[in-house]
């Protein structure tokens, strides 16, 4: 009997809790919701039919899913306001996964994206800069800068020009970092010239360059 009175008591309290988190979800409170549909899932499920625990599940997805979108939204908003654009696309883009039909978010994404872009651009434009400023001051080794954006569309004519000169030399930091060998060196090189060539390099330091290059028969990968 006693039994009894408890199995009855643990199915008026499930369905007393799947009632008040129904509503908490309705009101859009979705913490105290998930934590409600949560305990009916691991401590009730017994006393509820298999239809009412699959509708119990689903919402703890449906909760779980606003929450996240209420998260995304909130440091996205805010990496937004500090013109973090980059940061701040990614949380949208999350957001919009689970709110796909949602016009205004999709337009927010697609204003973030243009800005993004925007916001990189300017970066690259930055670390290129600093980058020549300290190889016109003999750090070579920021080269490297250089050659990360080299399919960007942001290098110019003096910059390829740099780099043949830097591979050119063959330093010990290149050669100790990737192994080259002289005709390895001798192919970066030329491809470099070409390469600010095409982007009208005619400086008379080039225009040396290019034909001493060239006229080198000795040169390794000339032979």
């Amino acid at each position: 009997m006693e039994n009894k009175i408890t199995e009855l008591s643990n199915i008026a309290n499930s369905k007393l809790l799947i009632s008040l988190a129904d509503q908490y979800f309705s009101e859009k409170e979705y913490n105290k919701s998930l934590k409600n549909y949560q305990f009916i899932a691991n401590n009730l499920s017994e006393f509820i039919s298999e239809k009412e625990l699959d509708s119990v599940n689903k919402r703890i997805i449906s909760c779980i899913k606003e929450l996240n979108y209420k998260r995304f939204i909130e440091e996205a908003n805010t990496l937004f306001k500090r013109n973090a654009y980059t940061k701040a696309l990614p949380l949208y883009e999350e957001a919009l996964l689970i709110r796909p039909n949602d016009f205004l978010l999709q337009e927010k994404v697609n204003k973030c994206r243009k800005l993004a872009g925007e916001e990189e651009s300017q970066k690259i434009k930055k670390d290129i800069a600093d980058a020549t400023y300290e190889i016109e001051r003999g750090n070579l080794e920021e080269y490297k800068i250089l050659l990360g954006y080299r399919e960007t569309g942001f290098l110019e004519a003096k910059h390829f020009f740099y780099l043949a000169q830097i591979y050119d030399s063959a330093p010990k930091f290149l050669r100790k970092e990737y192994r080259l060998s002289q005709s390895d060196f001798c192919y970066n090189t030329r491809q470099f010239m070409v390469e600010a060539k095409n982007l009208g390099a005619k400086s008379s330091d080039f225009i040396f360059f290019w034909e001493n290059h060239l006229n080198q028969k000795s040169r390794t990968c000339l032979n």
